[in-house]
């Protein structure tokens, strides 16, 4: 339960960060994309171009998000007992896959001025990459165990150790 909780706050946390990214380096992301508007002749174009990745991006990051959420809170659910969607579980693999291709990309990136910060940025992003993934197999694997436990009991309820021991004397 705990984990699909945290799974939950980080989903909320990963869109908040694209939030942030652009919001506080705005001028960053303007100037890494001013290659690609070489055709783009007035300023109103540039701008649109900008509000239309800009939308892109979020709408991205609020699917994942919300996606993110989905899977912690059925991982809850399932914890608890409650009848929920099972496809949070291929969901959770899918963001394993991701969250693996993330982590080689995020080395890559364009080339800057200040090398510091922008090591800086590379080890961060690499980090929390790692982190997003071990918290992923994490929940995949207390998910799958809970599964594995609940098939044991007839009533499909874990049997709590001490329940369990009172079983056996009553035997």
């Amino acid at each position: 339960m705990v984990i699909g909780l945290g799974y939950c706050l980080m989903g909320l946390w990963s869109m908040a960060r694209v939030a942030l990214m652009f919001i506080l380096n705005f001028t960053y992301y303007k100037n890494m994309w001013e290659p690609y508007m070489v055709g783009l002749e007035n300023d109103f174009q540039r701008n649109l171009s900008y509000g239309i990745t800009i939308f892109f991006i979020g709408l991205l990051a609020t699917i994942d998000a919300g996606l993110r959420v989905f899977v912690g809170l059925n991982a809850r659910a399932d914890a608890q007992g409650k009848k929920n969607k099972k496809a949070y579980i291929v969901w959770l693999i899918i963001f394993i896959v991701v969250d693996l291709l993330a982590m080689p990309l995020s080395f890559y990136q364009e080339n800057s001025d200040q090398i510091a910060t922008a090591l800086m940025d590379y080890i961060g992003t690499f980090f929390m990459n790692i982190m997003t993934l071990v918290i992923s197999v994490d929940l995949l694997v207390a998910s799958l165990y809970v599964r594995k436990y609940r098939k044991l009991n007839e009533e499909g309820k874990l049997i709590e150790p001490e329940t369990k021991a009172e079983n056996e004397d009553n035997k």
